[in-house]
């Protein structure tokens, strides 16, 4: 595939169908690693997205994390490393995001933020960001 085109996480639809997906898409990511090769992991227009203890290791990348229309984005002790732009902002979006307790090695680039995004409606539990490198590839991917 072209490598200009490898996005992991596209949530929501196309920005001309807000009423198909505003208010209606509620997403949690966790523990997932994000490696070499991906250019952007996620995307997100018009949900509700919480992303913690994640680790984020892909070289060569546009964006880690980007907030899109009208989205809400609470990012949570999530670990980045060798990347650019952890996480950005579409202009003029109106997305919110909130990034918390990450660790960021090696990173270049922006990391946007608007303090504010919303309080998860469920209880959890927040691994140490700095211990992700050596947890999460133990417990996912191809065993």
């Amino acid at each position: 595939p072209d490598p200009d085109n490898r996005f992991a996480n596209l949530i929501g639809h196309d920005v001309d169908n807000v009423l198909e997906d505003i208010g209606r898409l509620n997403v949690t990511l966790h523990q997932n690693v994000w490696g070499e090769g991906v250019r952007e992991a996620v995307l997100a227009r018009f949900g509700r997205v919480h992303v913690f203890d994640n680790q984020f290791r892909s070289p060569g990348n546009a964006n880690v994390l980007r907030a899109g229309a009208l989205s809400l984005l609470r990012l949570e002790n999530n670990h980045f490393q060798d990347v650019a732009n952890p996480h950005a902002i579409v202009p003029d979006s109106l997305a919110n995001l909130l990034a918390m307790g990450n660790v960021y090695s090696d990173t270049s680039g922006v990391r946007e933020e608007t303090g504010v995004a919303f309080d998860p409606e469920y209880e959890y539990e927040l691994d140490v960001a700095a211990t992700l490198p050596g947890a999460l590839p133990v417990v996912v991917g191809p065993q």
